[in-house]
């Protein structure tokens, strides 16, 4: 079990029954090599990413941050458009709280922004 996670686990997520948690779909396109991206189903890309870089997940808050102050929205707008409440919303970019899958991919959307940069996608670091 190279993922730790139950066959069943795995094969909801393939099927689109549930979607793993954030940290989880990194480490799920890591070991396949392929960007997250690809496995949400926004590209159709399948050019493999590794080992040409990494993901730094602790670089989401500041990135989303930055992505909604480009967009001159404030919180509660970006909370009201991915229907959460804006104290969520605050937490995200406080790195308090992870966004679902849906809501991360909704993020992602609302801010022209592809999956693998909000996630903190650094080229050449290996």
């Amino acid at each position: 079990m190279l993922l730790n996670l139950k066959a069943s686990t795995y094969q909801s997520y393939e099927l689109g029954i549930c979607y793993p948690p954030l940290p989880l779909l990194i480490d799920i396109a890591t070991l396949f090599r392929m960007s997250v991206d690809y496995l949400s189903g926004k590209t159709n890309d399948e050019t493999p990413l590794y080992p040409r870089g990494r993901y730094d997940f602790n670089q989401f808050p500041e990135i989303l941050r930055n992505a909604r102050m480009k967009k001159g929205m404030l919180q509660k707008e970006a909370a009201a458009s991915i229907h959460v409440s804006v104290t969520s919303y605050a937490c995200y970019e406080l790195n308090l709280r992870t966004p679902s899958f849906l809501h991360f991919f909704e993020l992602s959307n609302l801010f022209d922004i592809s999956c693998d940069t909000l996630l903190g996608w650094k080229e050449g670091d290996s």
